[in-house]
Protein backbone atom coordinates (compact mmCIF):
# COMPACT_ATOMS: atom_id res chain seq x y z
CA UNK A 1 0.00 0.00 0.00
CA UNK A 2 1.24 3.50 -0.84
CA UNK A 3 1.13 6.39 1.63
CA UNK A 4 1.67 10.10 1.09
CA UNK A 5 4.07 12.16 3.18
CA UNK A 6 4.29 15.94 3.39
CA UNK A 7 7.77 17.06 4.37
CA UNK A 8 8.30 20.72 5.28
CA UNK A 9 11.87 21.96 5.66
CA UNK A 10 13.24 25.28 6.82
CA UNK A 11 16.83 25.32 5.67
CA UNK A 12 19.73 27.61 5.01
CA UNK A 13 23.22 27.82 3.64
CA UNK A 14 25.94 27.42 6.23
CA UNK A 15 29.24 29.18 5.68
CA UNK A 16 32.71 28.06 6.84
CA UNK A 17 32.60 30.80 9.49
CA UNK A 18 29.64 29.05 11.10
CA UNK A 19 27.13 31.68 9.99
CA UNK A 20 23.92 30.23 8.54
CA UNK A 21 21.93 32.28 6.07
CA UNK A 22 18.34 31.02 6.31
CA UNK A 23 16.33 30.56 3.14
CA UNK A 24 13.55 33.07 2.56
CA UNK A 25 11.06 30.24 2.01
CA UNK A 26 10.18 26.80 3.37
CA UNK A 27 10.59 23.76 1.16
CA UNK A 28 7.43 21.65 0.99
CA UNK A 29 7.85 18.22 -0.53
CA UNK A 30 5.14 15.68 -1.17
CA UNK A 31 6.08 12.03 -1.57
CA UNK A 32 4.11 8.92 -2.31
CA UNK A 33 6.09 6.19 -0.57
CA UNK A 34 5.82 2.45 -0.01
CA UNK A 35 4.24 1.63 3.33
CA UNK A 36 7.48 0.04 4.56
CA UNK A 37 9.01 3.55 4.63
CA UNK A 38 6.87 4.18 7.72
CA UNK A 39 6.94 2.85 11.25
CA UNK A 40 4.75 3.83 14.20
CA UNK A 41 3.10 6.58 12.17
CA UNK A 42 6.40 8.21 11.17
CA UNK A 43 8.90 8.09 8.33
CA UNK A 44 11.78 5.86 9.38
CA UNK A 45 15.05 7.75 10.00
CA UNK A 46 16.88 6.05 7.12
CA UNK A 47 14.08 6.84 4.68
CA UNK A 48 13.91 10.43 5.90
CA UNK A 49 17.64 10.63 5.17
CA UNK A 50 16.95 9.29 1.65
CA UNK A 51 14.44 12.13 1.19
CA UNK A 52 17.06 14.68 2.27
CA UNK A 53 19.63 13.10 -0.06
CA UNK A 54 17.13 13.38 -2.90
CA UNK A 55 16.68 17.07 -2.07
CA UNK A 56 20.30 18.10 -1.46
CA UNK A 57 22.39 15.37 -3.10
CA UNK A 58 23.94 12.13 -1.85
CA UNK A 59 26.93 13.83 -0.24
CA UNK A 60 25.04 16.79 1.24
CA UNK A 61 26.27 16.09 4.79
CA UNK A 62 29.88 16.44 3.62
CA UNK A 63 29.35 20.03 2.48
CA UNK A 64 30.43 21.77 -0.70
CA UNK A 65 33.93 22.26 -2.06
CA UNK A 66 33.93 25.92 -0.97
CA UNK A 67 33.23 24.94 2.66
CA UNK A 68 29.56 25.89 2.55
CA UNK A 69 26.87 23.38 3.46
CA UNK A 70 23.12 22.91 3.61
CA UNK A 71 21.73 23.32 7.10
CA UNK A 72 18.35 21.88 8.00
CA UNK A 73 16.99 24.26 10.64
CA UNK A 74 13.57 22.64 11.09
CA UNK A 75 11.88 19.60 9.61
CA UNK A 76 8.31 18.40 9.93
CA UNK A 77 7.13 15.16 8.35
CA UNK A 78 3.42 14.36 8.27
CA UNK A 79 1.69 11.31 6.86
CA UNK A 80 -1.47 12.44 5.11
CA UNK A 81 -4.78 10.94 6.08
CA UNK A 82 -6.98 9.18 3.52
CA UNK A 83 -9.29 12.21 3.60
CA UNK A 84 -6.42 14.63 2.90
CA UNK A 85 -5.37 12.39 0.02
CA UNK A 86 -8.88 12.23 -1.44
CA UNK A 87 -9.17 16.03 -1.17
CA UNK A 88 -5.71 16.42 -2.77
CA UNK A 89 -4.79 19.10 -0.21
CA UNK A 90 -1.64 20.10 -2.12
CA UNK A 91 -3.87 21.62 -4.79
CA UNK A 92 -5.27 24.05 -2.21
CA UNK A 93 -1.80 25.48 -1.49
CA UNK A 94 -0.83 28.54 -3.49
CA UNK A 95 2.15 27.63 -5.71
CA UNK A 96 2.94 31.35 -6.09
CA UNK A 97 3.25 32.02 -2.35
CA UNK A 98 6.78 33.40 -1.88
CA UNK A 99 7.03 31.76 1.55
CA UNK A 100 7.00 28.24 0.11
CA UNK A 101 8.47 26.23 -2.77
CA UNK A 102 6.91 22.89 -3.68
CA UNK A 103 8.19 19.60 -5.05
CA UNK A 104 6.35 16.33 -5.77
CA UNK A 105 7.85 12.85 -5.95
CA UNK A 106 6.71 9.29 -6.37
CA UNK A 107 8.99 6.75 -4.72
CA UNK A 108 9.06 3.24 -6.17
CA UNK A 109 9.26 0.00 -4.19
CA UNK A 110 12.99 -0.01 -4.96
CA UNK A 111 13.49 3.50 -3.58
CA UNK A 112 13.77 5.38 -6.86
CA UNK A 113 12.52 8.99 -6.79
CA UNK A 114 10.55 10.30 -9.74
CA UNK A 115 9.64 13.99 -9.86
CA UNK A 116 6.09 14.69 -11.01
CA UNK A 117 3.98 17.76 -11.63
CA UNK A 118 1.58 18.98 -8.95
CA UNK A 119 -1.41 18.15 -11.14
CA UNK A 120 -0.16 14.60 -11.75
CA UNK A 121 0.46 13.87 -8.10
Amino acid sequence: MVKTVRLQIKDGLGLPSGFISPATYDCVLYYTVPEDWLSDGKVTPEKQEAMLENMYGKTWRQGNSDGSYYAVLALDAKILSDEEMQNRIWLSEDPNDRNFKYWFYQVSETGEFKGVKREEF
